[in-house]
């Protein structure tokens, strides 16, 4: 730990498996197999979705859902061409590894073989049952699926007992009973929050032919999406050609069915292959009654007495409707730490026990990282450590993660650096650009940042005041800018002068009486500037002598007024009835209006009002890393988002043309956000253009400019938030596109 501390934070912490979605020949069969038996050997390998692919790249809707929603973090090819593996990653934007680098490239290697998570349940005593050798394919998805290696190897490691099934009925009971093989897999692991359906769910029966390919991945994908934690989703796969002879069946779903729940139907029974009256049949065997009740489902608390025969069922439900619930997955710890700015140390007790060697993921939130846009370069710098190379987990329901790999432990000591946002603008510099220098307007805006706040430009009639009293520039100086022009200096030239000639005016200073002509919040204004030394008072004399008016700072007025040129006396200090009060611009100020700088300080100062996660440079010079040389009047952060921008003293400055090239250096600069800034009222002509091509090119448009007092808001999040809305009469539904139900 280095550096003075910078507070205190609590982070949460989430331990969890890389998962990955298998993307394979729609219709291989070997390929489904090949999918099964690797997920077999994974934690929480049973929530990793087998994607149907065509043979030209086309994905079912339901299956691109299907594979978001999942909460993967990558695809792995399982026997597509690769020009088709890459077509899909790109429209699920998803990395992808071949099946050979599974567990070695890639984020999905981050897992631990489900013989070295210590199983809960039932499952810490009884053994877990495994598919029959040889049996059908609706018992591979169902129960998984090892070699005859991997089961002889698995057996001999302490704490594992596992068993194959001798009949098709005890892999049925054994998924109610939650003893599969798969089920060992799913130890220690679940949602950690939900959005969207946090009810009670019918128990799901899905009927299969039993080596219906569709059937088995229809199961599978659907099994994929249940919750675990927060609202347990009971799901089996029953052959279409057995079930009906089970009459044991029955009864151990009764018993699972006394549940205290608001709930109708109590059972789905579904299938892709097997007609409605044939499932009929099925659920009338199971000695269920066929429901003809409006479908419910409800929250009350008290919970309600156990739910009592007979129980009912419906098989015209899309089952679809109880899983497409967004979820973030972990197991949670929590550690209150003291930040430091170069070493901040994050220990925890794993709340995730291991009982062998294996790797995991770890995502990490705090309000420590509040601000910090989340790219690749941010979380770099935040985690530096060799071999755990951090990212961003995008969280929609409960904030961004950082996320981390991590080797399987009972202890966490996690080392990360929590950058200041000048720091953070810098390295997303670094990353877009060969070289970066404050432009002139730049320097001149942080100069006035250092001396002073610029928040004073906010207040009414100051910036009008400013204008007021900027010294203009001198008829000499325009001749001969206009001379050089004509004999064909550079621009830069031409800048250098105007920058001399400007020093040299003497500094415009106006009587109180005219300054009282802008309004009359302009003498609050005057007196405003003056409290931050951003102008000053006086008195002046219009020499008699020496014929030159001179502004005489208040505290250097004598009671026998002298001209401080030509120190001539008996002079007075001018007003049409006595002396009167005269003001003038501190000369960094007076030169900051004569170059335009105040819009950008007045931008960087409404920004910061608007969330004080703010940082912002305002005038930088870049050399692109294509060689290109540009300028932008705003480049930094604002809220936890990059943001580029132009600022103008006049709203006539913002041509389309003008627009058009920042919102371009904006998307090159990869940008989240283009501001456009004037402390005049841009037109709503200006507003909809910038809007347009904004939007066109994927940004966030932020304008700021008078009538931003209007329409002030904190953006800020201000913490982390739970996002399970659980309350009664609460929408429970998640607006989502299912695509073509398959039956």
């Amino acid at each position: 730990m280095s550096g003075l501390p910078l507070g205190q934070s609590r982070f949460r912490v989430r331990v969890l498996p890389a998962r990955a979605a298998y993307i394979t020949d729609i219709g291989d069969r070997r390929g489904v197999l090949r999918a099964i038996w690797e997920a077999s050997t994974r934690w929480a390998g049973f929530s990793e979705p087998i994607i149907p692919v065509s043979e030209d790249g086309h994905v079912d809707d339901w299956w691109l859902q299907v594979a978001k929603l999942s909460d993967v973090n990558g695809l792995v090819n399982v026997n597509l061409d690769r020009e088709v593996a890459s077509k899909v990653a790109c429209s699920l934007g998803l990395p992808w590894v071949g099946l050979d680098q599974i567990d070695s490239a890639g984020r999905t290697q981050f897992s631990t073989h489900p013989v070295y998570v210590r199983p809960t349940g039932e499952l810490a005593t009884e053994a877990a049952v495994l598919a029959r050798a040889g049996g059908s394919l609706w018992e591979k998805v169902a129960a998984g699926e090892l070699s005859p290696e991997q089961e002889r190897e698995y057996t001999r490691v302490p704490g594992v007992s596992l068993r194959r099934a001798t009949s098709g009925y005890e892999v049925a009971e054994a998924q109610v009973a939650g003893r599969c093989w798969l089920d060992v897999a799913a130890s220690q692991f679940g949602e950690a929050a939900m959005r969207g359906n946090p009810w009670s769910v019918p128990l799901i029966v899905w009927v299969a032919e039993p080596d219906n390919i569709e059937d088995c991945l229809y199961f599978w994908n659907l099994r994929a999406l249940r919750s675990l934690s927060i609202a347990r989703t009971p799901i089996l796969v029953v052959p279409a050609d057995r079930v009906a002879a089970w009459t044991r069946l029955g009864n151990l779903l009764a018993g699972y069915l006394a549940r205290p729940e608001v709930i109708e139907p109590d059972v789905v029974i579904r299938s892709v292959s097997v007609p409605l009256d044939e499932l009929e049949n099925i659920g009338q065997s199971l000695g269920l009654v066929m429901s003809r009740a409006q479908p419910e489902r409800g929250f009350q608390i008290p919970p309600p007495p156990p739910k009592s025969p007979p129980f009912t069922f419906r098989h015209d439900i899309d089952v679809r409707q109880y899983l497409t619930s967004e979820r973030r997955y972990g197991k949670t710890a929590w550690d209150l730490v003291q930040l430091y700015p170069d070493s901040t140390v994050i220990s925890f007790d794993s709340p995730v026990q291991f009982t062998g060697p294996g790797h995991h993921l770890v995502r990490l939130a705090s309000t420590a990282f509040e601000g910090i846009p989340r790219r690749p370069v941010t979380a770099r710098l935040i985690h530096t450590e060799v071999g755990t190379e951090a990212t961003w987990s995008r969280n929609d329901i409960d904030g961004d993660e950082l996320e981390l790999s991590q080797r399987a432990a009972d202890q966490y000591q996690i080392t990360l650096r929590i950058p200041s946002l000048d720091k953070v603008t810098t390295a997303l510099l670094a990353a877009q650009t060969v070289d970066a220098t404050l432009s002139d307007k730049g320097q001149l805006a942080t100069r006035m940042g250092e001396l002073g706040t610029a928040d004073v430009l906010l207040q009414e009639y100051v910036i009008d005041v400013i204008d007021l009293l900027r010294t203009r520039r001198s008829r000499n100086l325009v001749r001969e800018l206009q001379k050089r022009r004509s004999e064909g200096h550079p621009d830069e030239d031409l800048y250098k002068l105007a920058a001399e000639w400007g020093g040299r005016l003497q500094r415009r200073n106006l009587p109180l009486s005219q300054v009282k002509g802008i309004g009359d919040g302009a003498t609050a204004a005057i007196e405003a500037l003056c409290s931050r030394s951003w102008a000053e008072r006086g008195m002046r004399i219009d020499c008699d002598r020496c014929k030159l008016k001179s502004f005489v700072a208040l505290r250097r007025t004598r009671s026998q007024p002298q001209c401080p040129a030509c120190e001539a006396t008996g002079q007075a200090y001018k007003g049409p009835d006595g002396p009167e009060l005269y003001y003038r611009l501190n000369s960094l100020v007076d030169r900051a209006a004569d170059q335009g700088v105040i819009p950008h300080l007045y931008g960087v100062a409404q920004l910061a009002k608007r969330n004080p996660q703010t940082f912002m440079l305002p005038g930088i010079q870049l050399t692109l890393n294509n060689g290109d040389e540009v300028e932008v009047d705003f480049y930094g952060i604002h809220g936890g988002r990059v943001a580029v921008g132009e600022a103008k003293t006049k709203p006539e400055g913002f041509t389309e043309e003008q627009i058009e090239r920042d919102v371009a250096l904006s998307v090159r600069l990869t940008a989240d956000m283009y501001l456009l800034v004037c402390p005049g009222r841009v037109p709503k002509g200006t507003e909809h253009v910038a809007k347009e091509l904004a939007e066109n090119a994927g940004l966030r448009l932020l304008i700021i400019d008078e009538r931003e007092a209007d329409r002030q808001r904190p953006e800020h999040p201000g913490g982390l938030r739970w996002s399970v809305d659980t309350s009664p009469g609460a929408d429970p539904s998640v607006q989502i596109s299912l695509g073509t139900p398959p039956y």
